[in-house]
């Protein structure tokens, strides 16, 4: 049986203030005022410490982690009424992440970090609905990016040649019933070809649950590695989006944390 918690007008709620949420962002943001490169001797530290939100994360989504064991759909489901809570945790809710608008569609968005410094950044996506839109708005506020497009399979995961070996993706937008684990666990399909992805944004289905299921499972095993925020439904709470950032990168952490 699935089990459902929260109310309709506090999803809405929560989702409004993530997307009014330092929204101002990237319109201040200007690459050419960055100072440096970013390269291991450049770069600073970062503004806000990595493990320090790993923990918070973890200590404060255990319990989603224990409430919905071996029960994907109902995972799936409460994910945004149950996680958004984490976002206000302390340290976490210094991470500086804005809303990007996608299309036409109220309340549709996606979310990023811009850099601390200056280099190439590769942006991909897959044929997400309105998904274009937000990625050229952040193309624009990042001269030195390359857009590029992820061919995938029906019901399998292809990526087509658009990925060399040892790339850094800065930023994915990424749907379709993926196995996510294969894709980004230790020794999974990036790990091994030296993929490295920063921050991503992931919309999932209900008829794809159990691959997220296991994919959160897997953060957790692998002591969040990547860190999930800003958590929302949208298109009549079918779809479940969420936000997340690679916070066991090193060269990540620097150049966005």
């Amino acid at each position: 049986m699935i089990e459902f918690f929260g109310e309709n007008e506090l999803i809405y709620e929560n989702r409004m203030k993530f997307f009014n949420q330092n929204r101002t962002i990237l319109e201040h943001f200007k690459f050419e005022d960055l100072s440096s490169k970013c390269d291991n001797n450049n770069i600073t530290a970062p503004r806000i410490g990595a493990k320090k939100v790993q923990e918070r994360f973890k200590s404060c989504a255990l319990i989603l982690q224990t409430r919905f064991y071996l029960d994907p759909d109902s995972k799936l489901l409460n994910w945004p009424t149950t996680t958004y809570v984490c976002d206000e945790e302390l340290d976490m809710k210094d991470v500086p992440v804005f809303p990007i608008r996608a299309g036409k569609k109220e309340g549709v968005a996606y979310f990023a970090m811009v850099p601390n410094c200056k280099s190439d950044s590769n942006l991909f996506l897959t044929s997400i609905p309105d998904s274009k839109k937000a990625i050229e708005e952040l193309s624009k506020k990042i001269p030195k990016s390359k857009i590029s497009e992820i061919k995938l399979k029906e019901n399998e995961t292809d990526f087509g040649g658009n990925f060399e070996n040892n790339t850094i993706i800065d930023f994915l937008l990424l749907n379709g019933d993926l196995d996510y684990k294969s894709i980004f666990k230790k020794d999974g399909i990036f790990d091994k070809s030296n993929i490295t992805v920063c921050q991503m944004n992931l919309q999932i289905k209900m008829s794809n649950s159990k691959n997220f299921y296991e994919f959160i499972a897997m953060i957790f095993e692998e002591n969040i590695k990547f860190l999930p925020m800003r958590p929302f439904f949208w298109d009549r709470e079918e779809i479940t989006v969420a936000y997340f950032f690679n916070v066991s990168n090193e060269f990540c952490v620097r150049k966005y944390l």
